[in-house]
């Protein structure tokens, strides 16, 4: 995905750069939603084979969330954006 920012694309081949992600997580909400040229709410999540969500703090060590987004969006029953 790229913007007028720049390159912020995150998956590279069938993989997460870590070090893009982890560029991201550092970012406030609203720079990061300028970043991306989003007008909306948004959160960005991931999920593995089974469904289930996966924790970014397991992918990168840093934080504890399940999202880049909006902390009022739910990804799942009780589980908001940017909290576990």
């Amino acid at each position: 995905m790229a913007s007028e920012g720049g390159d912020v694309s995150i998956i590279s081949g069938n993989s997460v750069d870590l070090d893009k992600m982890k560029g991201l997580q550092e970012r406030d909400y609203d720079e990061l939603k300028a970043l991306l040229g989003v007008k909306g709410e948004f959160c960005i999540y991931f999920e593995d084979t089974s469904g289930n969500l996966i924790n970014l703090s397991d992918l990168t060590g840093e934080g504890n969330s399940v999202g880049l987004g909006n902390s009022n969006i739910n990804v799942s029953e009780g589980v908001s954006c940017t909290k576990v």
